[in-house]
């Protein structure tokens, strides 16, 4: 039976407030997934924003296609959102009504619910990772280059380009202008940010990768012997 772990925090993207207010929940348990999962690929799992649900992606002994499979932690049955062979490296809207994924050379979104796909971006070769802004920005790493494209489709911008360096695993802060990545080159990798206003990186000083806001200034990392800091 394939296991998959999961931490979450309720809440963790709020915002800053002066006042007071409850520390949110740590929920931790053990989601069993069913025995007909053969893989779980690359950079599988998109926890939702406010922490109910999870998207991840699959292969099965009944499909072997890479489909895309919702998990509410208040049920326990696992739904496919059958629309989306081929799909890699989720990631989910702030609001969770939809998620954003790479499949057959473009960047896609369908709804949570199910549904039909929308194209939004054309894009050679696979991701390294994605993430949905509160502005309706999507960022994404693709190799070398970190790149920026509207939820509603249009054209790429490339924020940032280095053929020297592999960027992965983006991650919008609540601002909705600053971005957290890994960039991997000659060393360990190193999270970074990158500023939408200025366009400017700020090395953090960190050697670790796919770096996640849980709000009140903290951020949660990996190591590359598979350590988790806080």
């Amino acid at each position: 039976w394939a296991l998959l772990a999961v931490t979450a925090a309720a809440g963790a993207w709020g915002t800053f407030r002066p006042r007071a207010r409850e520390v949110p929940p740590v929920v931790a348990f053990v989601i069993d997934l069913p025995e007909t999962v053969t893989d779980l690929g690359g950079s599988p799992i998109a926890l939702s924003p406010d922490g109910t649900f999870l998207v991840y992606v699959s292969q099965t002994l009944d499909d072997p296609q890479a489909r895309l499979y919702v998990r509410r932690f208040d049920q326990a049955s696992v739904r496919v959102i059958a629309t989306t062979e081929n799909a890699a490296g989720p990631f989910i809207s702030p609001d969770g009504g939809w998620v954003g994924y790479w499949s057959n050379g473009a960047i896609r979104k369908v709804a949570v619910a199910g549904g039909s796909v929308i194209p939004l971006a054309s894009m050679s070769g696979t991701t390294q990772g994605g993430s949905w802004g509160r502005n309706g920005d999507i960022v994404v790493a693709a190799s070398g280059a970190l790149l920026r494209l509207s939820a509603d489709g249009g054209a790429v911008d490339t924020l940032l380009r280095d053929s020297t360096r592999s960027f992965r695993w983006p991650d919008f802060l609540p601002d909705g202008k600053t971005v957290l990545f890994a960039a991997t080159g000659n060393g360990p990798p190193r999270i970074l940010a990158f500023s939408l206003r200025s366009r400017q990186v700020t090395d953090l000083g960190i050697a670790g990768t796919q770096a996640r806001y849980v709000g009140r200034g903290h951020l949660v990392y990996a190591t590359a012997d598979g350590v988790l800091f806080a």
